[in-house]
């Protein structure tokens, strides 16, 4: 399964305030509550089946997802359940030394799946990624290759990213350094860059 870049930036320029915390400061201060998790997973479950983007009265969707279908394949823990919006960072690739694309230090883009031209790719707070067509597959971000434009580091080549990479282009973008993202991206971000520290063995 692989993701190639096909789709032009867009970048926007804005003025950062101070009272947002960045990702450091909200990790360092982050204390997990067991009653409001479980509060938050009864209020999830009492949704209406079929809310939201499942558009299908029968899906029995319970999460935000991507796909207009009635094949929703959410998951749910006791951390809540799946989120999920666009895929859009820098290249988080690395080859077998561990060296990062260089490209994973510029502006990120959106991505879509190879072969499926025009058809974006999201992420969920699950550390899944998924494309928007409706009959492709779901998996572990783990399980994803990555081909930028940066041709000297992939030459021709698709590679995966580590959990380094991903920790690191998810978290520049959670800090505000690339532009603004709205509250429900931030929160989903969040969410998965948590959700990876604590099943980090998944991407070894």
């Amino acid at each position: 399964m692989v993701i190639e870049n096909q789709i032009p930036k867009t970048e926007t320029v804005y003025e950062l305030k101070n009272e947002i915390p960045s990702y450091e400061e909200f990790a360092n201060s982050y204390e997990y509550d067991e009653s409001i998790a479980n509060s938050y997973h009864l209020e999830n479950q009492a949704q209406e089946k079929g809310c939201g983007p499942c558009i299908y009265p029968n899906s029995y969707c319970s999460c935000d997802c991507p796909r207009g279908d009635n094949r929703c394949d959410c998951i749910s823990d006791s951390y809540g359940n799946e989120k999920w919006v666009k895929l859009w960072i820098s290249c988080p690739s690395v080859d077998r030394s561990g060296n990062p694309c260089p490209s994973g230090s510029k502006t990120p883009t959106n991505w879509v799946h190879s072969g499926h031209a025009g058809y974006y790719t999201w992420i969920s707070n699950k550390a899944r990624i998924r494309c928007e067509k409706t009959d492709c597959s779901t998996s572990h971000m783990s399980n994803w290759s990555f081909k930028c434009g940066d041709r000297g580091f992939h030459n021709g080549q698709y590679i995966k990213g580590s959990f380094a990479s991903f920790n690191s282009a998810l978290t520049s973008i959670i800090n505000g350094d690339w532009g603004e993202t709205s509250p429900k991206v931030d929160e989903v971000l969040v969410s998965l860059v948590l959700h990876m520290k604590r099943n980090k063995h998944q991407f070894s």
